[in-house]
C-alpha cells in the first residue's frame, strides 16, 4: 500500500477492532490503493470471516469511480463461477462508505507468486490459465469484459483441504448491455503491460480484449517473461500495438508448437484473427496441455462447470432484482444479501438480454490446430503505424492533464 494513497488514509482511520457498520469488526488491512482499502474482517452477524472492501470518502464526489465500485457488486449478481471471486453484500454504511463484502480467500495473488522461482512453469501455467478461461466463459456469455485481466487480479487461494484459482475485481468491467456512462470511445483503461492493442488506442473492445490479456497472462506463466514490456508504460501501449512477442519456443526450447499455435492466436493484434471465444481458446489449451504431457481430464470438468453456471444464469435472469437495488442508509436493511436475492426475489423485472455471440469464421482455424498465429509474421518486414502513435501520444497527453485538473 503506498504510503500517501487514499487507502492508506482509509486504513488509518478503520483501525483493527474497529466496528464497520454495525456489523463488520475489523482484524487486520490486507491491502489497499488509488480508490480505497479491503481489510479482514470479523462479521457478528454470522461469525464468519470477510473481506470487505471501502471506497475512499475523499472519492464519493467522483460519480463514475463511485458506479465503477457499484458494478463490481452488480456484475457478481450475474456471473457466479467457482473461479470468480463471490461479492456476500454490498451498499452505504451507516458511516456513509461506499462497501462491498466479498468471501476471505486465503492465499496470494498471481503477481506476488511469480516473483518466487517456479518449478514447473508448464503445470502451473496450464492451471491458471484453464481456471482463468473458465471463468472468461462465463463471464462473456453474461455480456461482461473484465477489461483488467492481469497476475495482481487472479488470486491463488488454498485452505487446509484444497486450493484454487479466483478471478478479481471487475470494477473496470465494460457490461456490453450498457455502456454509455461508464467507458467512452477514445478512454483508455486497463494495465499497460496486458492491455490489448484496441485497448490502447482507446478504441472500443469486447470479450477479445480479454482473450488477449490472457494470453498475455499465459505468455509469462509458460516463459517467465511479459510479451511485451518496455521502458514505460506509454512505450509498452505502443508497442502492443506494433510490436511482436519473441516465439515462445525460442524462449523456451522444448515447449511444443502447440504452445506456440496457442499464444500466437490469442496475442493477434487483429481481434478478429484471436480466439473469438474463451471456449475455443480453452481447446487450444486442452491440446497444448496433451502435448506437454500434462493431465487433460480437468478440461472436461471445466466445460461441465462453464455451462452449469451459464444455465443457472440464464435461469436467474428471471427472478435476478434490478440494479436499482443498490440501498442507502435507511430504516430497511443497508446491504443487500445477493445469494438470497438470486434465488428468491421475484421482482418481475424485464430480464436482460444475453449478449450476442461473436461471430467466428465457418471453419475456424483453431480447430484445426495448424496456425501459429501472430507468430507466423515474424519474419516479415513490418511498417509501423506512426499515426497510431500520435494517436494514443495525444490521450495520454490528455489524461495528464485532466488528472492534473482534478488534483489540483
Amino acid at each position: 500500500m503506498e504510503p500517501h494513497s487514499p487507502g492508506a488514509d482509509l486504513a488509518a482511520a478503520l483501525t483493527r477492532g474497529t466496528l464497520f457498520h454495525e456489523r463488520y469488526r475489523i482484524a487486520r488491512v490486507l491491502g489497499g490503493g488509488a480508490v480505497g482499502a479491503v481489510f479482514e474482517c470479523y462479521d457478528e452477524h454470522d461469525g464468519r470471516p470477510v473481506a470487505v472492501k471501502v471506497l475512499h470518502p475523499a472519492l464519493m464526489e467522483q460519480p463514475t469511480l463511485v458506479q465503477r465500485f457499484r458494478r463490481e457488486a452488480e456484475i457478481a449478481r450475474r456471473i457466479r463461477h467457482p473461479n470468480i471471486v463471490e461479492v456476500l453484500a454490498y451498499g452505504r454504511s451507516v458511516e456513509g462508505l461506499h462497501f462491498l463484502v466479498m468471501e476471505l480467500l486465503e492465499g496470494e495473488d498471481l503477481e506476488r507468486r511469480l516473483e518466487r522461482p517456479v518449478d514447473d512453469r508448464p503445470t502451473l501455467a496450464v492451471d491458471v490459465t484453464a481456471a482463468l478461461l473458465g471463468a472468461l466463459w462465463v463471464a462473456h456469455e453474461s455480456g461482461v469484459v473484465h477489461r483488467d485481466l492481469k497476475p495482481a487480479n487472479i488470486f491463488l487461494w488454498r485452505s487446509k483441504a484444497q486450493s484454487g484459482i479466483k478471478v478479481l475485481d471487475f470494477g473496470m468491467a465494460r457490461d456490453l448491455e450498457d455502456d454509455a456512462s461508464l467507458t467512452r470511445t477514445g478512454e483508455v483503461l486497463g494495465t499497460p503491460l496486458y492491455m490489448s492493442p484496441e485497448q490502447a488506442c482507446g478504441n472500443a473492445v469486447d470479450s477479445r480484449a480479454d482473450l488477449y490479456a490472457a494470453g498475455c497472462v499465459a505468455y509469462e506463466l509458460f516463459c517467465g517473461q511479459r510479451p511485451i514490456e518496455r521502458a514505460s508504460p506509454y512505450l509498452t501501449m505502443l508497442a502492443h500495438v506494433d510490436d511482436l512477442p519473441a516465439i515462445p519456443s525460442t524462449v523456451v526450447p522444448g515447449l511444443p508448437a502447440s504452445v506456440d499455435a496457442l499464444l500466437g492466436r490469442a496475442l493477434e493484434k487483429d481481434p478478429a484473427k484471436r480466439f473469438q471465444t474463451a471456449s475455443a481458446m480453452t481447446d487450444a489449451l486442452a491440446r497444448a496441455a496433451g502435448e506437454l504431457g500434462l493431465d487433460t481430464s480437468r478440461f472436461e470438468e471445466l466445460s461441465r462447470s462453464a455451462a452449469s453456471a451459464v444455465k443457472a444464469l440464464q435461469e436467474s435472469w428471471g427472478t435476478d432484482p434490478p440494479a436499482k437495488d443498490y440501498l442507502e442508509p435507511g430504516p430497511q436493511a443497508i446491504e443487500t444479501d445477493l445469494i438470497a436475492s438470486m434465488l428468491h426475489a421475484s421482482s418481475g423485472a424485464k430480464p436482460p438480454a444475453p449478449a450476442a455471440p461473436v461471430p467466428s469464421p465457418e471453419k475456424a482455424p483453431e480447430q484445426q490446430g495448424l496456425e501459429t498465429g501472430v507468430f507466423e509474421a515474424l519474419d516479415a518486414p513490418r511498417a509501423r503505424s506512426h499515426w497510431t502513435r500520435w494517436l494514443i501520444g495525444g490521450l495520454v497527453l490528455a489524461a495528464v492533464a485532466v488528472a492534473c485538473f482534478i488534483l489540483r
